[in-house]
């Protein structure tokens, strides 16, 4: 399953004949380095919850989703503390034409225009848009029913929901093992991903109102997941273990 992905360090061995690489690796390694074993055992509870939920999400709504998008430093190689959070952005196929505008005042946010049957709102010009406020009401609905699915599924585990954000946060617990996963709802657009994070000047996302005069409620921001794996993928050695010492 290769979404469940991994990066694992490459970094060589302390005694290496270059005195600083040999010092730089010693501190990676005294540092920077997770237990193997303890990312074993979060990974194991967050494929089986990513099996449940699209298990549900593929045979037990009227949405249609693509699969879930493994992102971030658990995914990278870059964490540098226990493996105990993750994100997933969780992709939704529209059923509708679509095009994208940039927001002149907020760069990296975007309206998507949709003729599509859901979660649609009428901008400030009159226009039909994608309501990024609309997908989080929805959002809530599903993976509630999610959880009580993966609970029946999973009786092993203990799931609890709660907002996080634009995401929907899921707290685990199997036995000894706890972690947190993030679901952010993403829309996919000519090789990229918009994501439902509310712009600073937005209401939040748990109000019941959706003015209609407030135009940051109706963008989606664009997200640069893919080019940061990408970058991560191009260092070297010497420039990843810099990174995670950094990060520590």
């Amino acid at each position: 399953m290769s979404y469940y992905y991994y990066r694992e360090d490459s970094i060589g061995p302390v005694q290496c004949g270059n005195p600083l690489l040999s010092k730089l690796r010693s501190f990676y390694y005294k540092h920077a380095v997770i237990d193997e074993s303890e990312q074993e055992a979060a990974r194991r509870v967050l494929e089986k919850i990513i099996e449940k939920f699209e298990m549900y999400t593929s045979t037990s709504t009227k949405y249609t989703f693509g699969e879930l998008i493994c992102q971030g430093s658990s995914f990278e190689g870059l964490r540098v503390t226990k493996p105990i959070e993750f994100d997933l952005l969780l992709p939704i196929k529209l059923d509708g034409h679509t095009f994208l505008k940039e927001m002149k005042e907020a760069p990296g946010y975007y309206y998507i225009y949709y003729s599509g049957h859901v979660w649609k709102k009428v901008d400030t010009d009159g226009i039909q848009v994608l309501s990024p406020v609309k997908m989080q009401h929805t959002m809530q609905a599903v993976v509630n029913e999610a959880v009580k699915f993966m609970e029946k599924e999973l009786p092993r585990y203990e799931i609890r929901m709660r907002d996080h954000g634009a995401a929907k946060l899921l707290n685990v617990k199997c036995t000894d093992v706890t972690i947190d996963i993030d679901l952010v709802p993403a829309v996919g657009y000519e090789g990229n991903y918009y994501v439902a994070k509310r712009h600073n000047q937005a209401d939040p996302y748990h109000s019941p109102k959706d003015p209609a005069d407030n135009k940051f409620n109706h963008v989606w921001r664009k997200s640069y997941s893919e080019q940061e794996k990408k970058a991560v993928d191009n260092m070297d050695e010497v420039h990843r273990a810099c990174l995670k010492i950094l990060k520590k």
